[in-house]
C-alpha cells in the first residue's frame, strides 16, 4: 500500500540555476531573514576547489555544510546521502537537531535528476527527508541563449517547481516577454517571480510542496498556466483534447523545435478512479518506455480503495513511493497528472495516458 511520508520528516528545497544566474546572491539574501534561521544548507560545486560557501554570509559557522570535490548530479550522489545522514547528529546538541530544513544550493552545471533521485528513492533516507521544492533561479538577462546551447540549463527550468527571474533590471519589457514565452513553453505550470531588492524570499522558497494549499496552487497553475500572462500563442493551444492531437502534431514540433529544444510538458485530468495494480504497472511500463526522455511526472490521483488522494512521482525510469495528501485538494476527485519529457512523440504520449485512463483529457 502506499506510504505516508512522516509529518517529522524533514522538507529539502533544491535551488539550482545555471552558471551566474544569480544563487549565491539569492542565498546571501535569503538567509538572513529570520524564516530561514534553522535552515541548514548544503552548498555543492563543481572542481577541486570549493569557493561558493565562503560568499555565503550566515550567522552560524554550522548553518552551511560545504560538499566539494565532483559534481553533486553523478558522483556525489552517495555523498549527498551521507551527508543527510550524518548531519543529523553532527548539527545536534544534547540529543536535538539544531536545523528544521535543509536547502541544497547545486552546481549550476547539476542535472537536477539524480538529486530527485537521492531525495525520493534513497532506501537510508526514507521517511527522514521529503523533497519540497525544486527552485530554479533564471538569468533573464543570458536566459535565452543559455537554454539555447545548454541541456542541464533546459532541464533546470522543466523540473521546477518555482523559477526565480534574476537581473530584471539588465533587460528590455521586450527581452523579459521572449524569456517568459520560453519558460511558458516549457514548464507552464512553475510559480514564477521576479527578484527584486528588499522583498522577503523565505515565503517563496518554503512549502513549496509540503503543503495541502501548495498542492492546490500547484494544481490551480497547471489548468490555468497554459494560458497566463497573455502573451504567447505558441504550444497552448495544442494542448487539447488528445482525440484532435493529430491535426496540431506539426505545428508542434516547429513550436518545439523554436522554444523549448524539444522539452514539453502535459497537464492532464485522469477522471476515473484506478486500481492501485493498473497505476503500479502503468507507471513502471511508462518509466521503462521514456527512460532519460522522462524528465519529470508527477501528480495526485484517485486509487480505488483510497479514500485519501496519492501523490505519485516519477523521474526517467525510476518510480518512487506514493505519499498521501489528507484530504483532496479539489472537489471533483479526479485525477491530474503533469508529465515533462523531452524528445518523446506527443501522440505517443497520450497513446500511453489512454492506456492508464480511456477518458484522460488535456486539464489545459
Amino acid at each position: 500500500m502506499p506510504s505516508v511520508v512522516s509529518t517529522l520528516s524533514i522538507p529539502v528545497t533544491v535551488l539550482t540555476g545555471f552558471l551566474g544566474s544569480g544563487k549565491t546572491t539569492l542565498l546571501n539574501r535569503c538567509l538572513q531573514e529570520a524564516a530561514m534561521a534553522d535552515t541548514l544548507v548544503i552548498i555543492n560545486e563543481f572542481g577541486q576547489t570549493a569557493l561558493d560557501h565562503f560568499l555565503v554570509a550566515h550567522s552560524q559557522e554550522n548553518i552551511v555544510q560545504e560538499m566539494g570535490n565532483g559534481c553533486l548530479c553523478c558522483t556525489m550522489r552517495r555523498d549527498l546521502t551521507q551527508t543527510l545522514r550524518d548531519i543529523t547528529w553532527r548539527f545536534s546538541r544534547q540529543g536535538q537537531r539544531q536545523f528544521k530544513r535543509v536547502l541544497i544550493e547545486t552546481t549550476g552545471l547539476a542535472n537536477p535528476a539524480p538529486i530527485i533521485h537521492t531525495l525520493l528513492g534513497e532506501p537510508q533516507l526514507a521517511g527522514k527527508y521529503q523533497l519540497d521544492g525544486l527552485v530554479t533561479v533564471v538569468d533573464l538577462e543570458h536566459a535565452l541563449s543559455t537554454l539555447d546551447k545548454h541541456d542541464e540549463a533546459r532541464r533546470q527550468v522543466a523540473v521546477a517547481d518555482l523559477l526565480l527571474l534574476s537581473k530584471r533590471d539588465c533587460v528590455s519589457a521586450e527581452q523579459e516577454r521572449a524569456v517568459r514565452a520560453r519558460l511558458d513553453q516549457m514548464n507552464p505550470w512553475a510559480q514564477r517571480h521576479v527578484l527584486s531588492a528588499g522583498q522577503a524570499l523565505a515565503p517563496w522558497l518554503l512549502g513549496l510542496g509540503g503543503q495541502q494549499g501548495q498542492w492546490r496552487a500547484w494544481l490551480e497553475q497547471a489548468l490555468d498556466g497554459q494560458h497566463h500572462d497573455g502573451d504567447h500563442d505558441h504550444d497552448h493551444d495544442h494542448d487539447h483534447d488528445h482525440d484532435h492531437d493529430h491535426d496540431h502534431d506539426h505545428d508542434h514540433e516547429l513550436d518545439v523545435s523554436r522554444h523549448g529544444r524539444d522539452i514539453q510538458a502535459l497537464s492532464v485530468v485522469l477522471p476515473s478512479p484506478l486500481s492501485e495494480q493498473q497505476l503500479r504497472s502503468w507507471l513502471a511500463a511508462f518509466g521503462d518506455w521514456a527512460g532519460e526522455r522522462l524528465l519529470r511526472l508527477k501528480g495526485v490521483v484517485n486509487v480505488q480503495g483510497c479514500v485519501q488522494p496519492q501523490v505519485v512521482h516519477a523521474v526517467q525510469h525510476r518510480v518512487y513511493p506514493w505519499q498521501v495528501l489528507p484530504q483532496w485538494p479539489w472537489a471533483d476527485r479526479q485525477g491530474r497528472l503533469v508529465v515533462i519529457t523531452r524528445g518523446l512523440p506527443r501522440q505517443s504520449i497520450w497513446d500511453r495516458l489512454g492506456e492508464l485512463d480511456p477518458a484522460v483529457r488535456s486539464a489545459g
